[in-house]
């Protein structure tokens, strides 16, 4: 392979030629293709690259070797010119690795490109450096142009000026590694659809080389870095955080036990209006209950079970105004959907509804409303959303209530949806490579655990506000107020019905004696 002597067959073939499907040695190869271009001018040079390109396009497999071979007196004055040229061409094809060689296979060309300048490099033809992932070429001190996005916790701007994140942390080690100039864009996420638009275009055009912050799209026309660690997505939910003192009332029982006690009392009632009539049945319940063995029996179950009843009751309450007691968060999908809280889902999220379970994807857009009618975190509908975006904002964006201390939303246990994410270079970028290699290499040593350790720790641990010496303050007595004007309101009432049951009689009676009386006269 060194001078080419046994690829002369293939030479005279007018398309690109696959020689071998296994591996030609050190390093690991598994398709390499050899082609002749004509270099008798620039015209002929791009004319014979597309012809040859289009001619197989089908037979070109971006993750060959392609050794590119022209004539040795062309290359010999014109080398940087036709590598930089066919540089442009496998860029725009989504090809890494490529040389270009002369016939006699002395030297050899390649091209880094950057997006904003590129170096190449003119040596010996040695396959190990042309197709190896840590090509040798002089990329120190240059510029690499990020984009990124604010998305906690891959990149997120702390100040104005600070930025922190896991993918902004491996990035620049990588980079500081390979001493290249970091040149960050920051994309501002105003309208979420044109922003998708937006970095995708400038990846394809390579006005940037990489986008920082990672993303779970999948663009086979881009050079892509698949990341291990899934990424969770969960349902946010509205909790509730102000105590209803009012439905406290009524929240002690069951409603099954409420209707049994209202069954128990109408029943109670009916039979005693029942005995006051003159028939034999009513006759013989009064019978039945001047028995003393049965009027003790029944009087005995009657005061235990009020004593129950309303011993209960006033526990409840009281633990209720004490504590504070609400409903407990639901946990899976089953029990939220039994609930009538909407979700919103704006239009960027119906590409991820398709991802979904089509039976879960179809009970969501059942009660989805827009993004304009609730906004996220709101106490009226629950949203979609990221685990570790959702829980760094509730634990750190969100406030307590100042009473009861709860946090306004919280975070379904029962996931939706795992999916995995990629870092998206520019297409045909030359340092996709070596980042994938230092980053399998960050993994391998620990160092991008780390990383995610020190940010879930941060996410679950939230920063906790110690006050010392906290006075009691008015709005902690609202509970107290209520249940004494509800204790009073209670016995003003009981008091008016003895009232009306003492003196109503009274003045019926002194009623209907004057209006004897004035018949009479």
């Amino acid at each position: 392979m060194e001078r080419l002597e046994e690829l002369d067959d293939y030479l005279a073939l007018p398309y690109p030629r696959i020689v071998k499907e296994d591996s030609i040695g050190t390093p690991d190869q598994s398709t390499l293709v050899v082609m002749f271009v004509d270099t008798s001018s620039m015209d002929s040079f791009r004319k014979s690259l597309y012809d040859l390109f289009n001619r197989s396009h089908n037979n070109h497999p971006p993750d060959g070797k392609y050794l590119v071979l022209v004539d040795d007196q062309p290359l010999h004055m014109h080398g940087a010119g036709l590598a930089i040229s066919l540089a442009k061409y496998m860029q725009h094809l989504g090809i890494i690795f490529w040389c270009l060689a002369g016939r006699n296979g002395a030297s050899m060309y390649y091209v880094l490109a950057m997006a904003h300048e590129l170096t190449y490099y003119h040596g010996e033809l040695n396959f190990g450096v042309a197709f190896d992932r840590e090509k040798v070429a002089p990329i120190q001190r240059m510029k690499l142009v990020a984009q990124f996005f604010v998305a906690f916790p891959f990149t997120n701007r702390i100040e104005s000026d600070v930025m922190k994140g896991i993918d902004y942390d491996i990035f620049m080690d990588i980079m500081h590694h390979l001493q290249l100039i970091p040149v960050l864009h920051h994309i501002v996420k105003s309208d979420p659809r044109a922003t998708i638009d937006k970095f995708i275009e400038n990846l394809y055009f390579m006005v940037v080389d990489v986008l920082l912050t990672r993303r779970s799209v999948n663009h086979t026309f881009l050079s892509m870095v698949p990341i291990p660690e899934p990424v969770f997505y969960c349902i946010v939910v509205p909790r509730q955080v102000n105590p209803d003192f009012t439905q406290a009332l009524m929240k002690p029982f069951s409603k099954e036990v409420w209707l049994g006690i209202v069954g128990w009392f109408s029943v109670v009632f009916i039979i005693r209006r029942f005995m006051r009539t003159s028939n034999p049945l009513s006759r013989c319940i009064r019978r039945l209950l001047r028995w003393k063995i049965f009027a003790s029996t029944y009087s005995i179950v009657l005061h235990v079970i009020s004593f129950v009843l309303i011993e209960s009751y006033l526990a409840q309450i009281t633990s209720f105004f004490i504590v504070y007691q609400f409903p407990s968060d639901v946990a899976s999908l089953e029990e939220f959907f039994a609930t009538n809280i909407p979700i919103r889902v704006p239009n960027e999220q119906e590409v991820f509804l398709d991802m979904l379970e089509p039976k879960l994807a179809r009970t969501i857009r059942d009660r989805a409303i827009d993004a304009a009618d609730c906004p996220e975190f709101s106490s009226r509908c629950a949203h979609l959303d990221s685990v570790t975006r959702a829980m760094y904002t509730i634990n750190h964006i969100q406030s307590n209530h100042p009473v009861t201390g709860r946090k306004p939303s919280y975070v379904l246990q029962e996931m939706i949806f795992t999916c995995h994410m990629w870092y998206l270079f520019a297409r045909g970028s030359s340092v996709k490579n070596l980042f994938e290699l230092y980053l399998q290499r960050m993994y391998e040593s620990g160092l991008v655990n780390q990383y995610n350790r020190q940010y879930e720790q941060f996410i679950e641990n939230p920063r906790k506000n110690i006050i010392v010496d906290q006075l009691i303050g008015f709005e902690h007595l609202k509970s107290l107020v209520i249940m004494v004007l509800v204790g009073w309101s209670l016995s003003v009432v009981v008091f008016l019905v003895e009232l009306s049951a003492r003196f109503m009689p009274r003045m019926v009676r002194r009623r209907a004696q004057g209006y004897r009386t004035w018949l009479r006269r």
